[in-house]
Order: structure tokens, then sequence, then C-alpha cells
């Protein structure tokens, strides 16, 4: 007997309600508790689960308004101050190298400690505009929208992934204080 599926998620749930519904149909649905005739059911439940779990982390991101244009002005803006940041500090060391990859930035070349006092100046101003020293990558790193998972993955992979812009340095800065490098296409 092919079991009926019926979806236990419904439009504006939580991240921890869709969570909860999800253990629950879980164990409706689990092929292991009940037969191999219960497997495109479960499957439907995983598809619906990853598609609510998007739909719950989009609305619960900070600062997220009903109009996604905001939402993704407020993250491009927060991008460009932070690529702004960057190439300040890049004035600083001529061997840094900027990266934007999606959502993200890495700051190459550098040093994680104040070993100078160029050096750090630079580490005050990335940590003032919120990058993070990521020691794995021997980089600095700005995460442009929340993590929601700290997996390793190797800087070819996201760049295979994402694609990747090379930030130009060598740019002065426009007429608001903004490096027109910033102006890198940051959501194609």
């Amino acid at each position: 007997m092919t079991p009926q599926y019926t979806s236990p998620f419904s439009p504006g749930m939580t991240r921890e309600e869709v969570r909860e519904a999800y253990r629950v149909g879980a164990k409706m649905f689990h092929p292991d508790l009940h037969g191999a005739e219960y497997t495109p059911a479960m499957q439907e439940l995983s598809r619906e689960y990853a598609r609510y779990c998007d739909l719950g982390a989009e609305a619960e991101k900070p600062g997220r308004s009903a109009n996604s244009r905001d939402w993704q002005a407020q993250t491009d803006e927060r991008l460009r101050a932070a690529i702004a940041a960057a190439v300040a500090a890049a004035r600083l060391n001529p061997a840094m190298r900027i990266e934007v990859c999606n959502y993200w930035i890495f700051v190459w070349n550098t040093e994680p400690r104040r070993t100078s006092d160029t050096a750090a100046q630079i580490c005050d101003m990335l940590s003032a505009a919120g990058y993070k020293w990521g020691a794995k990558k021997q980089a600095w790193y700005f995460a442009g929208i929340p993590i929601r998972s700290h997996r390793e993955t190797d800087m070819g992979t996201i760049r295979n992934k994402y694609g990747s812009k090379i930030v130009d340095t060598d740019t002065p800065a426009g007429p608001k204080g903004r490096a027109e490098s910033a102006s890198v296409p940051l959501f194609s």
C-alpha cells in the first residue's frame, strides 16, 4: 500500500516550526520505519523541507523587510562599504589582493598579527569594517550575509561555484568618499 503524502508545512512558519514539522513528517514517512513504499513520500517531505528552510532563512535575515529589493540594497551597501574599507587598507600595503566571490570578500597577502605599525593599522581597519581572520585560508574575509553553516570549503570550489572578481585597488575614491572599484557587480 502506497502512503498518501500530506504536507506538514504551511506558509509563514518560522525556521523552528519548519524543523519540528519535518521531524513529525519523518516519523510518519521514513522508509526505515515503515518500509520501502514510503520512499517517495519521504523524498517529497525532504524536497519541501529544503524549500521551506530556504524561505524561512530568507524571512529571518537581519534587517529583512517585506520588500526583497530593500534587503538586497542593504546587503549591497554593506558589501560596498566593506570593499571600500579593504581598498583603503590596500593603500597601506600594495601587495594586498581583494577578491569578491558572491556575497563574500576575501583580502589576501596580509598579516593576521600586529607585527608592524602598518600591519596593526590594516588589522584595525579590516576589523572595524566587520572582517574576520580566516586562519585556514590565511586571509581576512567579510560575509555579506549571515553564515548558515561552518563547513570548510577550499577556494577553488568557491571560485568554481560562485565566480570570482579581483577588485582594482588603483582606482581613486569617488565623489562620496567610496572607492569606485566598489562598483564591482555584486549580484549577477
